[in-house]
């Protein structure tokens, strides 16, 4: 065996014919196993592949679901209040507690007495013929408020018109709505009071001009469903 000038031994003729004769063998070899390799390197990656990909029928579903965007909320439903009382309000009605559905209007109001002074010759008679003296109402003109008509008026309560009166109707011929409060003799209690009492808190009240009152109205009817 040789020793080359870098100090590294030099193989002998009969070891390099060794190699030489071992090396197309080797390539052989190396020639087959790399596409062995490439092979196996797929088949992992295709396995991985597989761990990624997403489940099918329920499971996706399921998975899916999880990362969902939540349905978002509904609205709070807008409310209002009217002489302390807190109303839920849809499109341009109020809903009571209840269930009760009214709408707002600008009237005039005054008040009256059911006596002679102030009615005609029979005061306890309204004009669709309830008891004046015992029940508390309201006179419009049923051209701008039929009778029946129910107002709920600040400080004065729920009321049905039930009596009309020549200066409501003049008034609703300019187009003011013109409601006056009947002041009955029997309270609210029960207890009566007298006639001069009925006037003078009639009297006091005077006319109160652009004042809101709710008019209690049907609730709207859903639309019908179409025919199948």
């Amino acid at each position: 065996m040789d020793i080359g000038h870098n100090g590294h031994q030099e193989p002998d003729s009969e070891q390099r014919g060794a190699v030489e004769r071992r090396s197309p063998v080797m390539s052989f070899t190396r020639y087959f196993a790399i596409p062995a390799l490439l092979g196996a390197v797929a088949t992992t990656a295709s396995a991985a592949t597989a761990d990624l990909a997403l489940p099918t029928g329920s499971a996706s579903v399921a998975m899916l679901t999880q990362y969902a965007a939540p349905a978002p909320a509904e609205p709070e439903p807008e409310t209002t209040r009217f002489d302390g009382v807190a109303y839920r309000v849809v499109d341009d009605a109020f809903v009571d507690q209840e269930g009760a559905w009214w709408r707002p209007l600008v009237v005039t109001t005054t008040a009256y007495s059911p006596t002679v002074e102030e009615c005609d010759d029979d005061p306890d008679c309204t004009a669709t013929g309830t008891n004046a003296y015992t029940r508390y109402g309201v006179a419009a003109d049923p051209k701008a408020l039929p009778y029946g008509t129910i107002l709920r008026i600040p400080g004065y309560g729920d009321a049905p018109v039930d009596d009309t009166g020549s200066a409501m109707r003049k008034s609703w011929s300019r187009g003011i709505v013109h409601i006056d409060l009947r002041i009955p003799l029997r309270r609210y209690d029960g207890a009566w009071r007298s006639e001069d009492e009925a006037n003078r808190i009639a009297l006091a009240h005077g006319v109160r001009r652009n004042r809101i009152v709710l008019m209690k109205v049907a609730p709207p009817v859903p639309p019908a469903s179409p025919l199948p």
